[in-house]
């Protein structure tokens, strides 16, 4: 037995891996390669796969652009405060050491390439992903009160008039 096992180490040992790309592996290194020392952007679509470049300069303003017609410029001072108020209503429903406060994440923009006249007016979504975590707890309590209005009241969505007296 003890042979056995030997010879088995021995075969585990000799194996030699030999590194063999195919067509699809070559193609992947050669674009992310391309990526990588690329001057432009790399934008995605907003409802498609699709992927865009762009200089640097002219996504920097597509995102001011959306930015500045959406939000106002505010201080430090309003994120502190978000962040207070967040901490006392999660505090009040007991859930203060299972929230964070909110992350500090760069908007971004997708582009409509869906929309008319796309190639000499592209139009943009902006994304925010600086959410508090308190808007989806306040959502779910939000339909959890309708679902408990619903059943003790009787009224059904499936459609046609109904009475709730």
């Amino acid at each position: 037995m003890k042979a056995f096992e030997n010879d088995l180490f021995r075969v585990i040992n000799e194996i030699e891996f030999e590194y063999q790309p195919n067509h699809f592996q070559r193609q992947l290194r050669a674009d992310v390669a391309e990526i990588k020392t690329s001057n432009l952007m790399t934008v995605p679509a907003d409802k498609t796969l699709n992927l865009y470049e762009m200089e640097t300069a002219q996504y920097r303003q597509l995102l001011r652009n959306n930015i500045t017609t959406s939000y106002r410029k505010s201080g430090m001072n309003r994120k502190l405060e978000i962040d207070r108020e967040a901490k006392e209503i999660a505090t009040d429903i007991s859930i203060a050491d299972r929230i964070d406060c909110i992350a500090e994440k760069s908007a971004f923009i997708t582009l409509k390439d869906h929309k008319e006249n796309f190639r000499n007016n592209p139009t943009c979504r902006l994304i925010n992903p600086n959410k508090s975590e308190i808007g989806h707890i306040s959502k779910l309590m939000v339909e959890r009160i309708v679902k408990d209005v619903k059943e003790s009241t009787k009224f059904s969505t499936s459609g046609g008039i109904h009475r709730l007296y």
